[in-house]
């Protein structure tokens, strides 16, 4: 399933880089479903098969009393941020790239004869530091999501 999803999301983020093409993972709408879609499968599988053991999570073993319901807001905060930071963190950085390449771009066109030359080396350079991030993009996020899924709690047969 990860590999399928990070797969998916290069093929997005690549998408992007055509000409004259909006990267899909730059719209809000599509980051946000596939980070909602991914933590709540992670969440609500974790809370239907494993109740206690999800409800454990929230107040580690071994903490104090006192600290115990400043803990479980923590906690709680903390989860429900995630799709929120996945969503963040990949439109961010997909579209601040797409947008200094659009700069980029606009200079070549108003640059003269001479600085034609750095100009486009310069494009192309960074169109080449482009492609390394999406593909971290596309890394990041996956990685973002199995990890989250690692915290997933599972029966611990005694």
């Amino acid at each position: 399933m990860l590999f399928t999803l990070m797969t998916i999301l290069l093929v997005l983020n690549f998408i992007g880089l055509i000409p004259f093409v909006y990267g899909p993972t730059s719209n809000i709408w599509i980051s946000a479903s596939l980070a909602v879609v991914f933590w709540s499968m992670l969440i609500f599988s974790g809370w239907v098969k494993f109740p206690m053991e999800s409800a454990a999570h929230f107040a580690p073993s071994g903490a104090p009393n006192l600290f115990i319901p400043f803990l479980v807001i923590i906690e709680t905060v903390s989860i429900l941020i995630r799709p929120l930071t996945l969503t963040i963190r990949i439109i961010a950085n997909i579209s601040a790239g797409h947008i200094i390449m659009g700069l980029i771009a606009t200079s070549l066109t108003a640059c003269s004869f001479l600085a034609l030359g750095p100009v486009i080396t310069v494009h192309i350079g960074y169109n080449m530091f482009e492609i390394f991030v999406c593909s971290v993009q596309a890394y990041v996020f996956s990685l973002l999501i199995k990890l989250y899924g690692e915290e997933h709690p599972v029966l611990v047969s005694s």
